[in-house]
């Protein structure tokens, strides 16, 4: 079993640590890391959530239940994390920024790869996974613009569009809901342009995996350790926990309550530390529960994995 977690978890840490030393050795310019990111985010994982979105199998009210798991493990671990910090006074901007790196959890980027790789096999487990996200990260997209949005401050309503303009041009969401809408519809896509959107969403992981190690450096925790500990806290350990009580409460079983506890237990999303700084929130704590998070977050999956298996 152990050696099952260690062949499941270990290609993802692998290639996030060799996007981390290949920007530690200068080995490409830094725009080609932040290119990188962008290839990931606008080309290759839209192409592959919507392949697979449009290619599962029907299955019922599953992907429902996990999505609904997973936000209210979330959301929960945000709403504790909130209580938890209203007697330390924190500033307004610290306080949003140390509950968003609570609850916002990194799927695409994290949770994902690490359900493929467990779910190795399985494929129409791993397409009730990525249907469960179609629903799951709008509502943490707006759940955050919600949480960040400071009413008392200079031009918030200038802030709020620029944000909602962001979500609703968010090519993950996107290619979930054109996924969605394909899949009602029975649509398919021209043979020549369904083989390239399956050549394309071959980029989806690995360029993930990479551009996420490159941006863990440990510059972003200085000063920041104490906080960003107890957000990712909350984030890796509390948010699974209550992933797993709301999974059985709901019916959930085998595969289905692995992959909710799972995507539970995944890091801060590194958007988190861009809508921070777009919204006027504390960047450099959103920065370093980014990097902590991610830190903590494998023995936490690697935990799960043992536990439910």
């Amino acid at each position: 079993m152990f050696a099952a977690v260690i062949s499941s978890l270990l290609p993802v840490m692998l290639m996030i640590l060799l996007g981390t030393a290949l920007r530690a050795a200068r080995f490409l310019p830094e725009s080609c890391f932040n290119g990188l990111n962008k290839l990931a985010f606008w080309v290759g994982l839209p192409c592959m959530l919507y392949l697979d979105i449009t290619g599962a199998p029907a299955s019922g009210l599953e992907p429902l239940r996990i999505s609904a798991a997973v936000l209210g493990g979330s959301l929960m671990a945000g709403l504790c994390a909130w209580l938890v910090a209203i007697p330390q006074r924190l500033p307004l901007p610290t306080l949003r920024a140390f509950v968003q790196g609570a609850f916002r959890g990194n799927l695409a980027y994290v949770g994902i790869p690490v359900v493929y790789f467990v779910l190795e096999g399985r494929p129409e487990a791993r397409a009730v996974a990525v249907l469960s996200l179609a629903p799951t990260i709008p509502v943490f997209n707006v759940a955050c613009v919600l949480l960040l949005l400071d009413a008392g401050g200079g031009h918030w309503t200038r802030r709020l569009g620029r944000t909602l303009l962001e979500i609703a041009r968010n090519p993950l969401i996107v290619a979930c809901l054109l996924g969605l809408l394909a899949r009602h519809l029975s649509f398919e896509l021209p043979d020549a342009l369904q083989r390239t959107v399956k050549g394309l969403s071959g980029l989806g992981l690995p360029a993930a995996l990479l551009a996420l190690g490159a941006s863990l450096t440990p510059s972003r925790v200085k000063g920041q350790g104490s906080l960003a500990c107890r957000a990712a806290f909350f984030k890796v350990a509390i948010s699974p926990l209550i992933g797993y009580t709301i999974g059985r409460a709901l019916g959930l079983e085998g595969d289905y309550l692995l992959i909710a506890v799972l995507l539970s237990a995944t890091p801060t999303a590194v958007a988190s530390f861009v809508m921070a700084d777009q919204m006027g929130a504390d960047r450099d704590l959103a920065a370093a529960i980014v990097v902590v998070s991610t830190l903590l977050a494998f023995p936490a999956l690697a935990t799960v994995m043992l536990l439910m298996h």
